[in-house]
């Protein structure tokens, strides 16, 4: 038995038969009362407590079970003389088909079949194989958002720290028409830095990186120390063409290196 679909039945036929108070007591009573048994059905009760529990009378609790019995809510067979202390022997009918002047009316809904549950398509990725892929997209980009750096993914541990460092030159370099090769070199060559293990460089040890605005920042900070170093002391153009010269000469060096 089924307390949600017992509780439906009753509604449907109110809308029916339009039960009264005591009526309705009456009913939940009994339910309540089986459901407490373990749904034991059928249950005999003495009419005095049956009437006490709902709050009427004996002769109200009379026409109130002849009521439901009518409706097809229950079944009852009166014992002894119909005393006060004399048992009444209730049973609870389910939802089904009643007849009606029209034909058969369906009390109970066919149960509406559960569909199947869609299999959900595993989202597993192989580590190594995103990363490289990204990576690859990033390189025809010339740079742009990498993932986050730590964990990094089993390949990458398995690498040499020069190794990766040629990696990060390949994503870095690109930038160098834009940005200079003097900006670019500078950039590679502080977030190259390893750590103090020497297993990790500086850039591997940041939550986020994306390279282009990485670069960017970094050359307005160059630009701003390069004015302030320009007010301090006026270079000539001796010097200006010697530091230059220096700059290109190491910035060709590297990108020598890097390419073999």
């Amino acid at each position: 038995m089924n307390y949600i679909e017992q509780i439906n039945w009753f509604w449907l036929l109110d809308a029916e038969h339009s039960f009264n108070g005591n009526e309705t007591r009456l009913y939940f009573f009994l339910l309540k009362q089986s459901n407490s048994l373990y749904w034991k059905n059928p249950l005999a009760n003495a009419d005095g407590h049956t009437a006490s529990m709902v709050g009427i009378s004996v002769n109200t609790l009379k026409t109130c079970r002849n009521r439901i019995q009518q409706a097809g809510l229950i079944k009852f067979r009166s014992g002894g003389k119909g005393g006060v202390r004399d048992k009444t022997e209730y049973e609870i009918m389910k939802p089904g088909i009643r007849k009606r002047s029209d034909g058969y009316q369906k009390l109970t809904p066919d149960p509406i079949p559960s569909p199947a549950p869609s299999p959900i398509p595993s989202l597993q990725k192989t580590d190594d194989n995103y990363k490289h892929k990204q990576e690859e997209e990033e390189n025809k980009k010339g740079g742009g958002a990498c993932a986050p750096t730590l964990p990094i993914s089993s390949e990458e541990q398995m690498a040499t720290l020069e190794q990766r460092r040629k990696r990060f030159w390949r994503r870095v370099q690109p930038f160098a028409a834009e940005y200079g090769p003097e900006v670019v070199n500078s950039f590679f060559n502080h977030w190259a830095e390893p750590n103090r293990t020497g297993t990790l460089m500086r850039w591997e040890l940041q939550q986020t990186w994306h390279t282009q605005s990485r670069l960017e920042t970094w050359r307005r900070k160059e630009a701003k120390f390069d004015k302030q170093q320009a007010n301090d002391q006026e270079p000539s153009i001796d010097d200006y063409l010697r530091e230059r010269k220096k700059q290109e000469e190491r910035t060709l060096a590297l990108l020598k290196k890097y390419r073999s």
